[in-house]
């Protein structure tokens, strides 16, 4: 969905997320694999099915984090977390909205986007 960063006037592309899977794009693309000699094409329907790990976020997890924790910022279960890969990787929070703006991706707490961003109207 389109929204107005209302501080900016930007237009930024925004999704809520709370679990693996939910970003629109997680399971966009077939995934091609070779096994064995064989080639074998996963389509999207089936890594959701199977619960595969999402193609923009990622699952969140750290050999140094204890992944049953509780996280400080959030009291979500650290496990429940995404990962975003970039040239600084970024945490998602259950709940986070995951912005994709001219700059980037970026993400922001739900309270804070809803005080900075106004949904636009779709298209007729």
């Amino acid at each position: 969905m389109q929204y107005q960063n209302m501080n900016t006037g930007e237009v930024v592309t925004a999704y809520r997320w709370f679990k693996n899977g939910d970003h629109p794009d997680d399971y966009a693309k077939p995934v091609r694999e070779t096994e064995h000699g064989h080639h074998i094409i996963y389509s999207p329907e089936y890594q959701r099915r199977h619960d595969w790990e999402g193609q923009v976020i990622r699952r969140y997890r750290r050999p140094e984090v204890d992944g049953m924790g509780t996280c400080h910022q959030c009291g979500h279960v650290v496990q429940e977390h995404g990962w975003l890969d970039g040239s600084e990787p970024l945490v998602i929070h259950p709940g986070d909205m995951v912005i994709h703006a001219s700059d980037g991706v970026s993400a922001a707490d739900f309270a804070y986007f809803l005080s900075n961003f106004r949904p636009l109207e779709a298209d007729a």
